[in-house]
Formats: C-alpha cells, sequence, structure tokens
C-alpha cells in the first residue's frame, strides 16, 4: 500500500508518512510494509491511541471509507518482517506478543503507568479498629442491601490505593463514587484530623463540567457530616489541567 497514495486520500498525514520513511532510511529497511506499519502507528498516536494493533481490520482503522487501494497486509506475514527489523530490535519500535507496534516511547510510558498503578494497589490500607465506625457509616451512606455492590466498592476502596469502579450509563457510578469519596475523607478526618485532598479529573473540558454537576447533586444525597461533604470538591478539571500540561 502506497504512502503517497494513502496521504492524497486523506487517511494519514505529512507527519506520518516522514516518520514511517525517515526511520525506515535510517534502519536500512527496504520493504514497504515496515514504512506502512510506522506510518499507522504514528497515525494512532495522533488519534489518541498509543499502538497499532497490526491485526486491525480496514473498517476499524478507517471506518468513514468504503473501500481502500489495496487490502492491508496479512498480519503474520506483517509480524514476521517487523520482529526481523532493525526497528524493532532494541530500535524506535516496539512489537509485543499480541501484534500491537508502539513508538518506543509510549510503550514506555504505558509500563511506567503499570508498573506504578500495580506498585500502588498492592499496598494495603488497614482499617482495623474502625469495625464499628465502618459499619454505621456503610449503612449511613449505603442504606439497604448490607451485601450491596457498592458498599463492597467503597471497602475495597478503603483497603486500597487504587480502585476502578465500572458500570454503563445511569448505573449510578458519580452517586457511588460521591459516597465512597465521603467515606475516604470521614476515615482521614477520624484517623488524622487532617481533609484530604480531593481532585475530580475528567478527560475533556465538557465532561469536566458535566462531572462537577452531578457530583453536586450526588452531594445532596448522601448522609455525612457537613464536614466530610466540605472534602467533596463541586468543580472538576481536566486530567491534563490537573497535570499542569501546557500546548
Amino acid at each position: 500500500m502506497d504512502l503517497a497514495d494513502l496521504r492524497a486520500r486523506g487517511l494519514v498525514d505529512l507527519l506520518d508518512v516522514e516518520l514511517a520513511r525517515s526511520l525506515s532510511r535510517a534502519a536500512g529497511a527496504t520493504d514497504s510494509v515496515v514504512a506502512l506499519a510506522v506510518a499507522l502507528a504514528s497515525r494512532q498516536v495522533r488519534r489518541g491511541h498509543t499502538c497499532f494493533p497490526l491485526e486491525s481490520r480496514e473498517t476499524e482503522l478507517w471506518p468513514e471509507e468504503s473501500s481502500l487501494p489495496e487490502p492491508l497486509p496479512d498480519p503474520d506475514r506483517w509480524k514476521e518482517t517487523l520482529r526481523r527489523s532493525a526497528l524493532t530490535r532494541e530500535g524506535p519500535l516496539v512489537l509485543d506478543a499480541k501484534g500491537r507496534l508502539y513508538l518506543r516511547r509510549y510503550w514506555q510510558l504505558e509500563r511506567d503507568i503499570a508498573e506504578s498503578l500495580a506498585a500502588r494497589s498492592a499496598v494495603r490500607d488497614s482499617h482495623e479498629g474502625d469495625a464499628s465506625w465502618l459499619n454505621e457509616a456503610l449503612d449511613r451512606l449505603f442504606p439497604g442491601d448490607a451485601t450491596s455492590l457498592q458498599r463492597r466498592a467503597a471497602t475495597t476502596a478503603l483497603e486500597h490505593r487504587v480502585s476502578l469502579l465500572c458500570g454503563g450509563p445511569g448505573t449510578g457510578k458519580t452517586t457511588t463514587v460521591a459516597a465512597i469519596v465521603a467515606l475516604l475523607a470521614e476515615h482521614q478526618l477520624r484517623r488524622t484530623g487532617a481533609a484530604p485532598r480531593v481532585l475530580l479529573l475528567a478527560p475533556t473540558g465538557k465532561a469536566a463540567a458535566r462531572l462537577g454537576e452531578a457530583v453536586i447533586r450526588a452531594k445532596r444525597t448522601i448522609a455525612a457530616p457537613e464536614e466530610v461533604l466540605g472534602c467533596i470538591p463541586e468543580v472538576a478539571a481536566t486530567v491534563h489541567r490537573a497535570l499542569g500540561m501546557r500546548r
């Protein structure tokens, strides 16, 4: 598949093409499928992804296009060619066992984040001696079924440094998270007398605005002291702003 043709069709950008050509020249790679893989890995990064899965179907890559000048290379041949390339042997590309092609920088960043989360989640915080308070707080924050998933999620969040709460739209995630934050804040106030620092973060400005509005509504249903409710912010920010990133 010709990169110039793909660019002419608006399917890849000039940056993708030039990166693919320059890396191929530097590695002495003459196989066009290597350059194509580099260009598509670069394109994926621009689209907000960390890698390019070599077994992707054309409709997954270019849903706006019904046809391409020619099909993508056979995935098995593609992977074998890349494994033999100098670009993936301690070079700027990484091809993992599942056939995902990364620019090495993003592969390393993904690994760093994964290792950091794994290290944090391995640490368990004990709430021994707080059993009476914990049961009372759970009954107050999550009235009703004592075996509910929300209560289990809250207990898990109290014990672990990292927690994930998943669910589809309308399943009460925001209300549950607000109650969990109230539980964590109350626990820290009991233990140390100091209020915790809490951030509400979302991927985009629009999502942050919706998150803040949802938390304001959720706080109205939480049975907790005013000191605890005051620990739950009502204004959310984007992840990029919280990290201090600037264009």
